[in-house]
């Protein structure tokens, strides 16, 4: 019950083209993830990496991220 106390992060700003980059190049081991700031999953894809689940979601990252609009400096809210 107590991570029901801990707040959550609402997200962090990625320059879009190198978290594409690394989402289609090194998304299998989540290096996108890593550079995002998100050591957890990170980790988790890290661990799964032996599987083919990292490269399916590191796919669907890369989409979700293509489509998102981008501010004036180029970065994407992840």
């Amino acid at each position: 019950m107590l991570f029901l106390c801990i707040p959550m992060k609402t997200g962090r700003y990625v320059h879009k083209g190198t978290y594409l980059l690394l989402a289609a190049i090194t998304g299998w081991i989540g290096l996108h993830r890593f550079y995002a700031k998100k050591y957890i999953t990170g980790i988790l894809y890290l661990i799964f990496s032996w599987t083919t689940i990292p490269i399916y979601l590191s796919i669907v990252d890369f989409f979700i991220a293509l489509i998102k609009k981008k501010d004036n400096y180029g970065r994407i809210k992840v």
